[in-house]
């Protein structure tokens, strides 16, 4: 191997030109000459970068250093029988391999070579040398700090011995043991040495232009100390850190004054090397960098990065006479960065610095995994909307702020916002349960900040005038809306798409989301203000009209409804066509034999399977849309895949004969009516009972019929959504085909313009692309397996923890309840939905949140924990349509021990731990229930 290299160095002419490579030589941007370091040197001199004068020493010259001499057959016969696991051992052989390279002479070739290129870059200057590895800054491993650096070398004999230093730090124990632990050969080990010009530096450090500590491409970092940078980069001062914002706005959002405790410089006694001496302290008391140079350093950092290809680099950088030189440059290893501002790139207004972000307000609206390519633009649709929807209220500090965050495939809700929110339009008397998407210690201040009533009926006025909704909204959906999904939303048929052309496509793809953008804008209101006022109202009216201590009447006067939901309906198909298959031997023998999408198939060769199928067809046609575990396009629906459906048939199957949800809608509604009617007949008692009473009704009757429009929105939604979802498919399959893409599944972590432009492109994908698929869907999947639990809140994109854990005291968890009643169950956590056929007869299902995909398993659960979503969740309306008690708790699947013995009290809001271990041998739970 050796030799091979200095064979191919030879071919480029004389000797000198196979050993010496100026760093503006075509050739030095060559790893396998010049190593890592001296490569990127090379590149950076050859962009015309601000980069401190100097040349290569070619690995050329160690391999002929190395086999001319013998050294290498001496070295080779010291490490024959080494014992790498033995410390003393592996130290003992590598110095004895370094005394071997300090005792032999470099050739006359090589050293005459290096010091004739050492005149030409001025008399006996200063330089820096050192070691460039042809391994350094790999993505599987990185040599960084292993091998060594001499500053402040002069003259012809110091710079030759240092140069022979460094080809021999190739042979510190550490770098030989960590060359032999990761898997590369001692014979490949190279070395190149970079000899530099020194810069007398005033100030130094390394810059990060991609935190690694937050992993945020939109941040800079920058440490920095007095003198030179060795005293950073080997990490003996507490150096001064700098985090900028980058974006049109770059700007200083946060800097650390570090203790800067030894400075390193040039010597001043002596002809070459350096000194360490304690930073006196009124130096340690100033910032090295004022807010200007380091927005010039930044600027400096984003073009290096730019020149490389988008990649984050770490770069070592000097201040002398007024400039910025750059010493090295390296793409950033060992750091999961994924890109998330990418996905921001339709975003209108700037990431506040010090903003608070709350996972809790977008779990409830947008559970589960996160995908870039829905976020890109599910998340433009509801930022519109909630600008839309500022703007209207007319408050102008609300106007400006961002709304939304990504980050790991989670979303994130500005708390701003959300307490601008509150202030402006919830009276002081009702903010009481409204502050749960708050941080803890924000609720007080904001609970008691005065409101004007003044203002609340302006936004009243503005809402009904401009933009009527109170009750023309219901009408708006089932006559405008609804029927706009069932036509415009289905889009065209899916093997039309093919006959698109790439601009059509497109074009077809945006027509369909900006149906679901204007939907958005025109119902925001509605939901945001009108919705939670009339709740907030009933409850208020049954906590004063009717019984002050009970807690549970506001949920079973929402339990159940006089109408069939689009979800029951469904429900009940599902529910029919497991009936049909109990109670045929046919049937069941052929649901036996035959799993997934085989079954279906399979059933064409019976008479009760071939009527199976046709109401199948029809369910298929009424709900194909649905089906999926959590509501991001990335999951496969039911039309796409039978398989979805014989796993939840085959959960309904297993357990015995599950009663007809009409039967459990029929009993729920009935217990619901006796509620009201006892709610009503209390009120009339009172005084003006007859008017409050009628207010009531209108108030019940208005809340009953939004929650089975929220409901319905979901069906109808659906059914654009996943025309969308097949149109970008259709972008996938044609990158695919064109070579670009590796399977159509990459077209859900890009966001919307990432992917357009590399549609338009034709071009491969270029290496920071691939990285951001890649890495996006490394989070993406974490999320999707529970592998990680994302904080509640962020502050600077770094997690942070604002509110008390849950009180967990003698067993009770304590949380709130969203649908009444209680049972005493074993818990089953189930953290992702391929999971969901753990769960038995009777568990209490333990779970973030559910969608449409997870009900099946309400028929043979006895109660629900959720971590998200509150009383309007939608696991938390399917437990009232069942009569299951549901209870939330944030962090409950890390609080609640899988297969624990656990009470779930709906009325309390509590889980109880009774037992944390599972006895096997017990028999189906106790259902103690409290009516």
């Amino acid at each position: 191997m050796a030799t091979k290299v200095v064979s191919e160095g030879n071919k480029q002419g004389s000797a000198s030109v196979s050993y010496i490579l100026g760093f503006d030589a075509p050739e030095s941007s060559n790893k396998a000459l010049v190593g890592g370091k001296g490569a990127n040197l090379g590149k950076l001199t050859q962009a015309r970068f601000p980069v401190p004068p100097g040349f290569n020493i070619t690995t050329a010259a160690y391999n002929e250093f190395v086999t001319a001499t013998g050294l290498w057959q001496k070295l080779s016969q010291v490490l024959s029988d080494a014992n790498y696991d033995d410390a003393d051992d592996l130290e003992a052989r590598t110095t004895k391999i370094r005394d071997l390279f300090a005792e032999t002479t470099i050739p006359s070739a090589i050293s005459e070579a290096i010091a004739k290129q050492y005149t030409r870059l001025g008399n006996e200057v200063y330089v820096a040398v050192r070691s460039s590895g042809t391994a350094e800054d790999l993505a599987e491993a990185s040599f960084a700090g292993l091998h060594d650096t001499y500053l402040d070398i002069r003259g012809r004999d110091a710079l030759i011995d240092a140069v022979r230093d460094c080809w021999a730090s190739l042979w510190t124990s550490r770098a030989t043991a960590y060359r032999h632990r990761n898997g590369f050969s001692h014979a490949e080990a190279q070395l190149a040495v970079v000899i530099q010009c020194m810069v007398s530096s005033s100030v130094s450090g390394v810059m990060f232009t991609g935190n690694p500590i937050t992993t945020a491409t939109d941040e800079i970092m920058i440490n920095a100390s007095w003198g030179l940078g060795e005293s950073v980069v080997s990490g003996i001062v507490t150096p001064d850190t700098f985090v900028l914002k980058a974006g049109d706005d770059l700007h200083v959002r946060d800097r650390v004054l570090g203790q800067k405790e030894v400075t390193i410089r040039r010597d001043p006694l002596k002809s070459l090397g350096t000194i360490t001496e304690p930073t006196p302290d009124a130096e340690q008391a100033k910032y090295t960098l004022s807010d200007k140079q380091a927005i010039e350093l930044s600027r400096l950092g984003l073009r290096v990065q730019e020149y490389y290809d988008g990649f984050p680099q770490d770069i070592e950088w000097g201040y002398e006479d007024g400039g910025f030189q750059l010493l090295q440059s390296r793409p950033i290893t060992g750091v999961e960065f994924s890109w998330d501002a990418d996905c921001e790139d339709w975003q209108v207004y700037a990431d506040g610095d010090d903003t608070t972000w709350t996972r809790s307000l977008a779990d409830e609206n947008w559970t589960g995994a996160i995908s870039p390519l829905m976020y890109s633009w599910r998340g433009e649709a509801f930022s519109n909307g909630r600008s839309g929807a500022v703007e209207l209220w007319g408050f102008k500090d609300m106007q400006g702020l961002r709304m939304l965050k990504f980050r790991k495939s989670t979303i994130y809700f500005n708390c701003e916002l959300e307490r601008k929110t509150i202030e402006h339009t919830i009276p002081t008397a009702f903010r009481q349960g409204l502050l749960g998407y708050l941080p803890a210690s924000w609720r007080e201040e904001v609970a008691a900040t005065p409101f004007s009533w003044l203002s609340y009926a302006k936004l009243y006025a503005r809402i009904e005038i401009l933009r009527p909704a109170l009750y023309k909204a219901f009408k708006d959906l089932t006559e405008i809306w609804f029927p706009r999904f069932e036509t415009e939303g289905r889009g065209i048929p899916r093997e039309d798409l093919p006959n698109l052309t790439d601009s059509a496509l497109k074009r077809y793809v945006n027509k369909l989301i900006v149906i679901e953008d204007e939907y958005i804008v025109d119902v925001y209101s509605w939901y945001i203000i009108q919705a939670r006022d009339v709740l907030t109202f009933l409850r208020v009216m049954l906590h004063h009209w009717y019984d002050p201590e009970d807690a549970t009447a506001f949920q079973a006067v929402l339990s159940g409804t006089p109408r069939r939901s689009e979800t029951m309906k469904q429900n009940h198909m599902l529910w029919e066509l497991s009936h049909m298959i109990r109670v045929s031997e046919a049937l069941s023998a052929t649901f036996a034999k035959h799993r997934d999408g085989d079954f279906f198939a399979a059933c064409k060769d019976t008479e009760d399977g071939r009527k199976f199928l046709e109401y199948y067809k029809l369910f298929v046609e009424r709900y194909g849309q649905r089906g999926m575990p959590d509501r991001d396009i990335y999951f496969t629906r039911r039309c796409e895949d039978p398989s979805i459906d014989y796993l939840a048939l085959e959960a309904m199957l297993k357990t015995a004969e599950s009663a007809d949800p009409e039967v459990k809608e029929i009993e729920t509604n009935r217990k619901r009516e006796e509620v009201v009617d006892k709610v009503i007949a209390k009120i009339q008692r009172g005084l003006f009972g007859t008017f409050k009473a009628e207010l009531f009704k209108l108030v019940l009757d208005w809340a009953v019929n939004f929650v089975i429009s929220r409901d319905d929105e979901r069906h109808y939604l659906d059914l654009s959504t996943l025309s969308i979802r097949w149109g970008f498919m259709e972008v996938g399959r044609r990158l695919v085909e064109r070579g670009i893409f590796e399977t159509i599944d990459d077209v859900w972590f890009l966001s919307r313009l990432e992917l357009y432009a590399l549609l338009d492109s034709g071009s491969p994908m270029k290496p920071l692309t691939r990285a951001k698929v890649t890495a996006r869907r490394r989070d993406f999947e974490r999320m999707l397996e529970g592998k990680v639990d994302q904080p509640p809140y962020l502050v600077n994109y770094k997690g942070a923890d604002l509110d008390d854990l849950e009180d967990v005291s003698d067993g009770v968890v304590k949380g709130i309840g969203t649908a009444v009643g209680s049972v005493t169950a074993r818990a089953r956590v189930v953290k992702q939905f391929k999971d969901v056929g753990k769960v038995q007869q009777g568990d209490v299902l333990v779970v973030n949140s559910t969608d449409p995909g997870w009900t099946p398993v309400f028929h043979i659960i006895s109660g629900l924990v959720l971590e998200t979503g509150g009383i309007l969740a939608h696991g938390s309306c399917l437990a009232r349509e069942y009569g299951l008690p549901s209870v939330q708790i944030a962090r409950a699947m890390q609080l609640i021990p899988d297969g624990a013995l656990v009470t779930v009290n709906g009325d309390r809001g509590t889980v109880t731990i009774l037992e944390e271990e599972d006895d096997k041998n017990e028999g189906q739970a106790k259902a103690n229930r409290t009516e």
